[in-house]
């Protein structure tokens, strides 16, 4: 069962003991919005930390009540790990692209998972990305290479908002409401892009 350890107007705590793992929820409000953390810890020396975020304190209570409900196990934590350790490898290539729209494919190698990206490009930027759930632990890492691949650039003018999305192995469906949102720049794309080229893919 969840104790609380701690509630004040900045900061919520709980806490509780599974069969292997000590398992600790953390919300703070840090600059308007609710940082919330939930971290596995057990005496293997398994350390592995989810990260969500808020916007208000109705909502923080409303995430922490989901994620209270649906612990990892043991092998998640420990695939989690090892997904974490990986090199970010990416092949991505565009679908279409029309007026004020594109759509871009994009595999994290060697996994054949296809994983998907919605450019709307007017007064500003909006960027959908649709990834596949296995990806959520390094997904900083993806969205860090694929900003690099398509040269958006955090000094330029026009603003840009990312969204993320999850879709379970093998689905397509939505999984959740965007998790993150990142405010960056001006996005500049060529024509007909396969990245990385034919002649540069391994065998």
């Amino acid at each position: 069962m969840w104790k609380k350890i701690e509630e004040s107007q900045d900061l919520i705590c709980y806490e509780k003991r599974s069969k292997s793992f000590m398992i600790r929820i953390e919300a703070r409000l840090e600059k308007n919005k609710w940082k919330i953390f939930k971290r596995y810890i057990n005496e293997e020396g398994l350390d592995h930390i989810e990260n969500f975020e808020s916007d208000t304190r109705a909502d923080a209570d409303r995430l922490i009540k989901s994620i209270m409900s649906k612990n990892l196990t043991k092998k998640d934590i420990i695939k989690a790990t090892i997904e974490k350790s990986r090199d970010i490898n990416l092949e991505i290539r565009r679908i279409f692209r029309e007026y004020a729209i594109e759509k871009w494919e994009f595999s994290v190698r060697p996994d054949k998972e296809k994983n998907i990206i919605f450019i709307r490009t007017e007064d500003s930027i909006e960027i959908d990305i649709i990834i596949n759930s296995r990806y959520r632990s390094c997904e900083g890492r993806i969205i860090s290479e694929l900003m690099k691949i398509l040269s958006v650039n955090e000094d330029d003018a026009i603003e840009t908002t990312i969204n993320i999305f999850y879709y379970e192995d093998r689905t397509q469906k939505k999984k959740k409401q965007p998790k993150n949102k990142l405010i960056m720049g001006k996005i500049e794309i060529g024509y007909d892009i396969v990245y990385p080229p034919d002649d540069q893919k391994e065998p």
